[in-house]
């Protein structure tokens, strides 16, 4: 799917001018063009454009940055260090008016394709509640937006990709404010492919929030990638989620998981505990992965993996109320 330039400035919040001089000044991006020499942008190229935007936004300079790879921007956004905050900070709570007025500009935009009013209302501000941000504004939008039949396919993409980027910027801001990232009883999360990393990061963020030790590991396509992370490390437990809306994306999670975690790997590590969240699925206790895996479960939406959580692993969680 090719994008035009204006479109592209209003999904990012880049002006047309900034984009075109990055990529004349630093070779940044080299957009197809049409037979008129118009240029025509890839969801990758949005992709980079965000995560450079991010990190400039974070410190960083656009000379230093601009030549780094795919992997290597990742890397900076997640290892940024962003202004500590004080632990007995009190955030400011948004009003019911406040709340209402905002779900109101995020639909109404939504409605009339203003990509950059959503992505100014999704911004973060650091000095109100997170737990509020994340179930009256992000949450309801994101279901809002997954919900509704007239919005092609390719909008709501990008608009995940949105979505993702303002929880990935708040769970690294929070990690690095709460300071628990190298502590013991570490939970994994990670997802097996795009359509599941905003439920992800929410899950990641839920933990957070609640002062457990969390590492997010983003998209993950190999199971020997994920097995590698839980032998480096040695987590309590692994969350994996995923929108399963089809037997085969149901089965591409099995082959993962089965891939990541044979019954070799089961010896090396018998304390783990795999929590899959596999929202759209129909039977979550009957999945054909759980078969012979005692330390495998499947829950189907964040209420029941929260019951869980709550009961065996960890009691002094307080979790949020569910999406």
């Amino acid at each position: 799917m090719n994008y035009t330039i204006k479109y592209v400035a209003n999904m990012t919040g880049l002006s047309e001018h900034r984009i075109r001089a990055w990529e004349k000044r630093y070779q940044l991006l080299k957009p197809d063009r049409t037979t008129k020499g118009r240029r025509l942008y890839s969801e990758a190229d949005i992709e980079k454009l965000n995560l450079v935007k991010n990190l400039i936004d974070g410190g960083d300079k656009i000379g230093q940055i601009a030549h780094l790879s795919f992997d290597q921007l990742r890397n900076d956004q997640n290892q940024q260090h962003l202004p500590r905050q004080k632990k007995d900070l009190s955030f400011q709570k948004y009003s019911k008016q406040e709340i209402s007025l905002k779900k109101f500009i995020l639909l109404q935009a939504l409605n009339d394709h203003r990509v950059d009013i959503i992505n100014h209302e999704l911004k973060f501000d650091l000095a109100y509640d997170r737990h509020q941000y994340l179930n009256e504004v992000v949450i309801p939008f994101f279901k809002e937006l997954n919900q509704n039949k007239l919005i092609a396919q390719s909008r709501i993409r990008l608009l995940n990709l949105m979505i993702t980027n303002h929880l990935r910027s708040l769970f690294y801001n929070e990690r690095e404010r709460i300071g628990l990232a190298d502590k013991a009883d570490i939970i994994v999360v990670s997802t097996s492919e795009t359509q599941g990393e905003v439920d992800s990061w929410v899950c990641a963020l839920r933990f957070l929030l609640n002062g457990t030790p969390v590492v997010h590991l983003g998209v993950i396509c190999q199971g020997e990638v994920l097995r590698s992370f839980a032998q480096s490390y040695k987590p309590k437990s692994i969350v994996v989620t995923e929108r399963v809306d089809s037997p085969a994306k149901e089965m591409r999670v099995e082959e993962l998981l089965q891939e990541a975690f044979p019954n070799s790997a089961e010896n090396l590590m018998p304390d783990l505990e795999i929590l899959l969240l596999l929202q759209g699925m129909a039977n979550s206790t009957r999945h054909p992965v759980l078969n012979g895996k005692a330390r495998l479960q499947a829950f189907d939406s964040f209420d029941s993996i929260k019951k869980h959580m709550v009961a065996s692993l960890q009691p002094e969680v307080r979790w949020l109320t569910p999406a």
